[in-house]
């Protein structure tokens, strides 16, 4: 997939063909997803759980919104809006407003934590943090965390630190 990236439900994803994770599959490992997917999703066989990922709990987009999980975004021919949150293909509502980074990392800590240390695990984490979000709110993050780093006197970036 070379050129520019997808856009919202472009009609095109990840060719077909062996991805990593089936090949770790074939090899006896959990393949668990975290995050960002943004290789397509206008067709299901292009979402993780049907490229070799056990489980994933993300967004498909190229990036959402830290804590309500919107898309918004503008094409030449419209524009591309809604919920991007999934627990595999179910939409996963239960997750809006909790910050994208502690919900991902969240998962992570308990699939780590849950997996047994005699089976092979492989664990893709794509985080949010470092994605702008939507025009208007590029970068979010609990005000607690960004007061930490109040001696850094640009705004944008004592709140991507």
């Amino acid at each position: 997939m070379q050129g520019y990236p997808l856009l919202g439900a472009e009609p095109r994803g990840l060719p077909p063909g062996k991805l990593l994770p089936e090949y770790l599959r074939d090899l006896g490992y959990t393949n668990r997803a975290i995050g960002k997917w943004h290789l397509g999703f206008y067709k299901r066989e292009l979402t993780p759980t049907y490229r070799g990922f056990d489980s994933h709990l993300g967004y498909w987009t190229g990036f959402v919104s830290y804590y309500d999980y919107i898309l918004q975004d503008k094409y030449k021919d419209g524009e591309f809006n809604g919920f991007d949150l999934r627990r595999n293909l179910t939409l996963a509502r239960d997750l809006v407003g909790q910050y994208a980074t502690d919900v991902f990392t969240d998962e992570a800590v308990r699939l780590i934590s849950n997996h047994r240390e005699t089976e092979p695990l492989f664990l893709y984490l794509a985080h949010l943090a470092p994605h702008a979000g939507n025009k208007g709110k590029l970068l979010e993050a609990p005000q607690e965390v960004v007061n930490k780093f109040d001696y850094i006197t640009d705004p944008n970036r004592r709140t991507y630190a």
